[in-house]
């Protein structure tokens, strides 16, 4: 016999997995073979193996972390992936610090994998940063301590600082040198020495300085004073005056300046003012005495005499009045007068007293003159030219009056005046002149206001009085009439003369005044002509002599009518104005304008109205358009006639509702006319049935359904509907194991539509004694594993009508303990007891109760 073997490789052996197929071929001498294969399974279940792993570092904070990547060899495969997985961070102790934790993933071809960590850990040994390295300054010696402090940084987290001040004093000042130290949150710490020079460059400044003064210039000037201060030691002042003139002699001003140095040779000034002036007036020394002298003389005065402690003296003298004598005697107060060179003055007086003896003398007075008799006397021009003069009296001071007399008159045309002009002085002397005034009536009466040209109207009767008039004597009147043609009949003109003469033979000049009696007043219409409205226009009336009243009081009068069309508003409506004109014989004219109105008012007429339309509830009703209409004017033309839908109205209920559709036809000149018809929609269809009442067939009673636990099915077109139901068992009730029960449904809408339709139930109860089973194996072999009580199950459809309840079903051992109970037929015995424990095999009694009948049955549990 001899062996062949033959293999087969399938998979690639590079993947780490692959089956090898054996085959062994045995054949004998007589060429009889037979074969068997072996399979040979490769399995790769071995990780790779790490040929090199990154160590563990440590980096600063803030460096970049290198990236190394771990090598990796297979057993199986050639080609091993090596792959950064994760970095995993722990926070270390303080600031930035902590550990990554880096893993790398080595996997081959068949899916193995391995892991390795590398621990990268973060320090921080490194201090802040400060951003220099030297800090140096000079610092005022009034001025704060710095409390600024340079900024460090850190790459790790954050920085804290602390700062402390060391002072010395070298070369005469003073040097502050202030440590810096900044920190970080690993205690990494550096420091910084700020140097700064102390400086004075502040003055002292003056905390007292004397106030300015105002002093006299008989004052001696006062000491110097001032308190000086410096802030960074001691320091010391001086002081010097400087005068400067004022506007006058005696007066100006001293500045003294103060001058404070401290002892880093920083100075300051001050200025006080001391203003010299001169406030004290001269003194008179010599003041003449009081005289006496002739009023209207030169005044005689002797000199005074003033002194002034600063400056040089003038005098001057003036009178508080014009020398004059106020009575037999008057004084004059002499004002002296004494200034100084700054202005300063002092006054005296002295009195001069004043006699008057001599009365006035008249210098003019008005001269004889002749005056027409009743002339007013020139009072105020006469009193203009009187002209008197007094030594001492001033002419305002002097009083002028007159008195006047008439003489013995020769006769009634002729007077004489005589006026005495007497002036007197305050003194109380006075002279008197005369003036003689001859009074002639020359002049004719004086007529106070001339009648004026009058027009009065032709119907009116003139009447006037005479005009006023004065005269020193008597006086009469003459009047004369004459009557002259006027333009046109109703009018004239009457001429009146009028002449006034007094008895001195004085008379005015004739006077003449024209009354003309005119015709201006135009005839009065008493009744105007009514306005007229037509609606046709050959109903209007032709111009009519009655159809106004008109009266004229003066002369005949004539009539004349014209008829123009003012305004046209549309076909068949237009407006006429119709004049009528009244005229009298002097061209005086009233008119009246007629108005008379031709409107058209008649609407138009719908040839086409539309009828009404009665439809069922659920019908598709549109309105009709306006070109479905028809109409016609009487001057409007169909193709100008405007059609228009107005809308629609709903009305009713769901039972029963309308829709007015509203039609509007306008004419040209806006007459109107309405059309509408009615939809009237009705719900008169009573509910239907969705699907036919089927027969059904029940074996209880009680599973018959409530009728309002029915589902009907039923539609109405329109409204909502409900539905009852009537119940009747054929025969009036159901007494046997059979019987027929006849259900009458009624589907009603809204609308109190109706239909009725029947449903027979047919009843047949199942027979009602129990088949109690007599065995049953509870043993999971799903092969009568429960007991049941046949008539129940397994179709639990069956149970006999009066087992729906009042039902007890117990089972006990034959010990007669109970170890089943249930209300409920239709719950199986699984073979255990009240506490769900399986019960031993052997034989149990059942007892059922059903109705007050009770049933009885031996059971043998097998297992």
């Amino acid at each position: 016999m001899e062996v062949a073997w033959f293999a087969d490789t399938l998979g690639l052996p590079t993947t780490g997995t692959y089956t090898v197929l054996n085959t062994f071929l045995a054949s004998d001498a007589c060429g009889n073979t037979t074969t068997h294969t072996q399979v040979v399974t490769h399995v790769d279940a071995t990780p790779p193996s790490w040929t090199f792993i990154p160590a563990d570092l440590n980096v600063q904070c803030g460096e970049a972390i290198p990236m190394v990547l771990p090598q990796a060899t297979d057993n199986c495969s050639d080609n091993v992936v090596v792959e950064w997985l994760s970095d995993e961070w722990t926070p270390g102790a303080c600031g930035g610090t902590g550990t990554w934790a880096r893993t790398f993933q080595a996997f081959d071809i068949a899916g193995n994998d391995t892991l390795v960590v590398q621990h990268i850990a973060v320090v921080d040994t490194v201090a802040p940063a400060f951003s220099t390295t030297s800090l140096e300054g000079t610092l005022s010696c009034v001025a704060p301590w710095p409390n600024t402090t340079p900024t460090a940084e850190d790459a790790c987290g954050g920085v804290t600082y602390m700062s402390t001040v060391d002072s010395v004093w070298l070369g005469g000042q003073w040097t502050l040198n202030i440590t810096h130290v900044a920190t970080d949150e690993c205690l990494n710490a550096v420091s910084l020495v700020e140097t700064l020079t102390v400086i004075d460059t502040t003055p002292p400044v003056f905390t007292f300085v004397a106030e300015d003064l105002t002093l006299s210039c008989t004052d001696n000037l006062p000491a110097s004073e001032a308190v000086v201060e410096d802030a960074c030691g001691g320091a010391s002042w001086t002081s010097s005056e400087l005068w400067t003139e004022g506007e006058c002699p005696g007066s100006g001003v001293w500045t003294r300046t103060y001058v404070a140095i401290d002892e880093a040779g920083n100075q300051t000034e001050a200025v006080q003012m001391l203003t010299v002036i001169d406030t004290l007036p001269p003194t008179f020394i010599l003041v003449p005495e009081a005289t006496t002298q002739e009023c209207g003389e030169p005044l005689v005065l002797d000199p005074a005499q003033a002194e002034d402690a600063c400056s040089a003296v003038s005098l001057t003298w003036s009178l508080d009045s014009v020398p004059s004598a106020t009575g037999p005697s008057a004084e004059v107060i002499v004002l002296w007068a004494a200034t100084d060179a700054c202005g300063n003055a002092t006054t005296a007086s002295q009195t001069v007293s004043l006699v008057d003896n001599t009365p006035p003398m008249w210098i003019h007075v008005p001269a004889d003159t002749s005056l027409a008799m009743g002339e007013a006397l020139p009072w105020a021009q006469w009193l203009a030219e009187a002209h008197a003069e007094d030594g001492c009296s001033a002419g305002e001071d002097l009083t002028v009056e007159f008195t006047w007399d008439t003489l013995a008159s020769e006769g009634a045309c002729t007077d004489t005046l005589e006026v005495v002009w007497t002036v007197t002085d305050v003194a109380g002397f006075s002279h008197s002149e005369v003036q003689r005034v001859t009074l002639t009536d020359g002049q004719a009466p004086q007529v106070v206001d001339w009648p004026v040209d009058v027009e009065t109207p032709c119907d009116v009767a003139f009447t006037d009085s005479l005009p006023l008039a004065s005269d020193v004597n008597d006086y009469s009147w003459t009047e004369t009439f004459d009557t002259l043609t006027g333009p046109c009949p109703a009018e004239h003109i009457v001429r009146r003369t009028l002449q006034a003469s007094d008895v001195c033979g004085n008379q005015t000049d004739p006077w003449i005044q024209f009354i003309f009696h005119v015709d201006t007043v135009p005839p009065h219409i008493v009744v105007p002509p009514e306005d007229l409205l037509f609606g046709d226009p050959n109903d209007v009336p032709p111009c009519a002599v009655d159809a106004l009243v008109w009266e004229d009081a003066c002369s005949e009068t004539t009539l004349s009518c014209a008829t123009d069309t003012a305004e046209t508003y549309c076909p068949g409506s237009f407006l006429l104005l119709r004049t009528y004109t009244v005229e009298d014989a002097c061209a005086n004219s009233s008119s009246w304008v007629q108005s008379i109105l031709v409107e058209d008012v008649e609407a138009p007429s719908v040839v086409s109205p539309l009828d009404d339309i009665n439809v069922s509830c659920d019908a598709v009703v549109l309105p009709w358009t306006v070109d479905d209409i028809s109409a016609t004017d009487n001057a409007t033309s169909g193709d100008d006639l405007v059609l228009e839908f107005l809308g629609e109205v709903e009305e009713g209920d769901n039972c029963v509702w309308t829709k007015t559709f509203s039609y509007r036809v306008t004419d040209l000149c806006g007459n109107q006319a309405d059309t509408n018809y009615v939809v009237t929609w009705a719900d008169t269809t009573s509910p239907e049935w969705g699907s036919v009442l089927e027969p059904w067939e029940v074996q209880c009673p009680a599973e018959v359904p409530n009728c309002e636990d029915l589902d009907v099915d039923a539609t109405d077109a329109c409204n909502d509907w409900t539905w009852d139901c009537v119940d009747a068992f054929e025969g009036g009730d159901c007494v046997g194991p059979d019987c027929v029960l006849i259900r009458s449904i009624t589907l009603t809408d809204a609308c109190g539509n109706a239909t009725t339709a029947d449903q027979t139930i047919v009843i047949s109860e199942p027979p009602t004694t129990p088949n109690l089973p007599t065995g049953f194996s509870p043993n999971n072999d799903s092969f009568n594993d429960f007991y049941l009580i046949e008539n129940v199950g397994p179709n639990l459809d069956n149970l006999p009508c009066d087992w729906l309840e009042n039902t007890l079903l117990n089972v006990f051992d034959r010990w007669g303990s109970l170890v089943f109970t249930s209300t409920d037929v239709t719950v199986p015995w699984d073979g255990t007891n009240l506490q769900g424990q399986m019960l031993p095999t052997g034989t149990y009694f059942v007892v059922f109760d059903a109705n007050g009948n009770t049933y009885h049955a031996a059971v043998e549990l097998r297992r």
